[in-house]
C-alpha cells in the first residue's frame, strides 16, 4: 500500500478587513431631479472627500500583524513536531508491509492494510484538527486588531475631514495623496505592539474573509 503525504490546513492570515462609517453626507438622488424654482439656484451636493488604506500591508508591517504571524508559524512548527513520532512509525509499518505482503495470506494483508489506512486517517484528522485550532486563533487574534484600529480610522478621518475610506487596491490612479496606511501603521504601533495568538475552538470563531494560502508545509520527516 502507499502511504499518502499529509498537509497541513493551515493559513497565515495575511489580510484584515476593516469596515469604517463615518457620517454620511446628502447625495444627489439618481431619479430626475426637482426643477428649481424660477430664480433660486439648484442645490449642489456636497463632494465627499475620499481616503484610502491598504489593508493587507497594514497587517504585514504593523506589529501587532507581524507579532501574529510569528506565533502563527511557531505554532505550526511545534504542531509537526508533536506529530512526527506518530508518522515516522506509520511510515514504518507501512514499509515493513510493503516488503511482507508478498508472503502474507490474503486476509491477514487485507486486515493489515486496513489498520494502516485507519492510523492514516486518524491521523491526517489529527493534524486537521490542530490547524483547524490554529487558524482560530489567528481569526481571533486579527479580531483584536480590528478592534483597535477602529477608532485609530475613525480619529484619521475626523482629522482629516474625510468621508469615505475605501480599500487602496481598489484605485486606479489617484493625483491625490489620500493613502492613510502608514498613519494608521505608526498609531496601532503604539497601543497594539502585539496580540496574542493561542488554540481555539473554530466552531466559536467568527470566520473572517478567505486570505490568500500559503504554500502547504511538508509533512512531518520530509
Amino acid at each position: 500500500m502507499t502511504i499518502n503525504r499529509f498537509a497541513w490546513p493551515i493559513v497565515v492570515a495575511t489580510a484584515i478587513v476593516i469596515v469604517v462609517a463615518l457620517g454620511q453626507r446628502n447625495v444627489a438622488s439618481a431619479q430626475v431631479a426637482p426643477v428649481a424654482a424660477p430664480g433660486v439656484a439648484p442645490a449642489i451636493a456636497p463632494t465627499p472627500r475620499m481616503l484610502a488604506i491598504d489593508r493587507g500591508m497594514l497587517l504585514r508591517l504593523s506589529l501587532a500583524g507581524k507579532s501574529i504571524v510569528a506565533q502563527a508559524e511557531q505554532m505550526q512548527k511545534s504542531s509537526e513536531g508533536e506529530f512526527k513520532a506518530e508518522a515516522d512509525r506509520l511510515r514504518a509499518d507501512a514499509r515493513t508491509f510493503s516488503q511482507q505482503s508478498a508472503i502474507l495470506a490474503p486476509a491477514v494483508r487485507a486486515q493489515k492494510e486496513r489498520e494502516l489506512n485507519a492510523r492514516q486517517t486518524a491521523l491526517q484528522q489529527k493534524m486537521q484538527n490542530r490547524g483547524g485550532q490554529i487558524q482560530a486563533g489567528i481569526n481571533k487574534a486579527i479580531q483584536q486588531v480590528e478592534v483597535a484600529l477602529g477608532p485609530i480610522l475613525q480619529q484619521i478621518m475626523r482629522e482629516r475631514q474625510a468621508d469615505i475610506l475605501v480599500d487602496r487596491n481598489a484605485i486606479v490612479v489617484s493625483r491625490l495623496d489620500i493613502d492613510i496606511t502608514g498613519a494608521a501603521i505608526q498609531r496601532l504601533d503604539r497601543i497594539l505592539p502585539r496580540v496574542p495568538v493561542a488554540l481555539a475552538n473554530p466552531a466559536a470563531a467568527t470566520p473572517l474573509p478567505a486570505a490568500p494560502r500559503p504554500a502547504a508545509p511538508r509533512p512531518p520527516g520530509h
